[in-house]
């Protein structure tokens, strides 16, 4: 009994935060005889005591993701008039993402999150999702209204949570559509903005939801106006809204076969920033599926937007495409966790818009002697094995390699030797959530 006394208050006492249900424990322990009142009080002293000063706080919730890359690259041009193979490699840490969440009751909440390892960003820099919300539940209505800076419902592959990809890295047309908008060719249409979210299920339809959103025109930006990647010298977003609605169905046919169908569409009449005063619109709309079937999991979607001004930043629109399919086989191994294997094909066709390969594909070097909005049709392939060691994606070890290839020339004005250029990409990742 002693041995278990002191193994009891040595676990108390180790604690660095007490929180109610510490006390609880302790409270148990004392009434079961196992240890003294006199001794609880002085493990409870020993503690650090966490309170806030709303009295009204139900709940608060920390959780984060580490991932840890290794990277290779090497890329090269057909044309004799490019400059030499590039290679790249090296370790870097992909995402440090620390997120806190507090209810207040079971309708308010807030959502505080930042990644320490991001900085390709707007005036938000470091910050992810940072919103309020509010429950709303009645006869006909119930969803959840937002309020802050959070993801739009546009990009499949960008609204998976990126410690449950099935690849390392998102594809190059998702990259291209939603990626910061920037002067050489991405279209910034998705991914965060601030505005005012609804996010609801139709009660009548079992399976049927819908998203409705009211933002700013910039995304990666938590001001009204801010100049496009941060520079100086880039062009002004402007202050007209973005209108955003996507609606989807979610069927369950057996236990093993699961299938979501949706339909994603935007519009902002001043999305696309060509210069201080000169904006030209996006309409852009994506049909995507996800599911499984059994242990095999998939997804795909087609993109599509119409550019105004969007030809090298000249009157003639451009209608930038590109689709996405995706699958894993996942196997179980027991005691060693679960094994998947996943393929990818992703193509992007931006109609004389352009795009550059270091824009499209991360930590890949440009091979181009003129590198912005070279290229005007990309497509790449990805196999990987991903080891799933603990739960689903707690603790994760992936391994990709994908083929990219680059080719056609968006403008007669852009140097004739950038008509096509490829690239091998190795990646090795290690997750962690908690």
């Amino acid at each position: 009994m002693k041995i278990l006394k002191a193994a009891f208050l040595a676990i108390a006492s180790s604690f660095s935060v007490m929180f109610a249900q510490d006390k609880v424990l302790l409270d148990a322990l004392v009434n079961k005889g196992i240890i003294s009142q006199e001794e609880a009080s002085a493990a409870a002293k020993q503690t650090v005591q966490i309170t806030s000063d709303n009295p009204d706080l139900r709940k608060f919730i920390i959780s984060g993701r580490l991932q840890t890359q290794f990277y290779w690259s090497e890329a090269g041009s057909d044309s004799p008039a490019e400059v030499p193979n590039q290679s790249d490699y090296g370790f870097q840490i992909r995402r440090i993402i620390l997120k806190l969440e507090a209810k207040l009751s079971d309708d308010w909440r807030a959502v505080i999150s930042t990644d320490c390892a991001r900085v390709n960003a707007n005036g938000a820099k470091y910050l992810l999702d940072n919103y309020i919300a509010k429950k709303i539940s009645s006869e006909y209505l119930n969803g959840e209204l937002f309020l802050g800076y959070k993801k739009v419902n546009f990009g499949c592959e960008e609204n998976m949570s990126s410690g449950a990809l099935m690849t390392i890295e998102r594809s190059v047309s998702n990259r291209y559509f939603v990626g910061m908008q920037s002067d050489n060719g991405r279209l910034g249409f998705g991914t965060r903005y601030v505005g005012v979210y609804w996010d609801a299920k139709v009660k009548q339809v079992e399976g049927l939801a819908y998203c409705l959103a009211v933002t700013n025109s910039i995304n990666e930006a938590i001001l009204p106006q801010e100049r496009l990647g941060g520079d100086p010298d880039g062009a002004r977003s402007d202050s007209t809204p973005n209108l955003w609605a996507s609606v989807s169905y979610t069927r369950k046919f057996s236990d093993d076969i699961n299938i979501k169908f949706g339909l994603n569409f935007g519009y902002g009449i001043g999305a696309n920033a060509v210069s201080d005063d000169r904006h030209g619109y996006i309409v852009g709309a994506e049909p995507y599926i996800i599911g499984n079937v059994g242990n095999f999991r998939f997804w795909a979607d087609y993109l599509v937007a119409d550019v105004q001004y969007g030809k090298d930043f000249n009157s003639s629109n451009a209608v930038p495409q590109g689709f996405n399919v995706c699958g894993e086989y996942v196997f179980d191994i027991e005691s060693w966790g679960k094994l998947g294997f996943a393929v990818r094909y992703s193509g992007l066709f931006t109609d004389g818009r352009g795009m550059g390969m270091s824009d499209v594909y991360p930590k890949v070097q440009n091979v181009s002697a003129a590198p912005d909005k070279c290229y005007d049709s990309s497509q790449s392939i990805y196999a990987g094995l991903n080891w799933y060691i603990s739960g689903n994606d707690d603790v994760k070890l992936q391994i990709g390699y994908e083929r990219a290839e680059l080719y056609g020339s968006p403008s007669d004005e852009i140097l004739a030797g950038n008509k096509s250029a490829s690239a091998d990409i190795v990646r090795v990742q290690m997750q962690i959530n908690f």
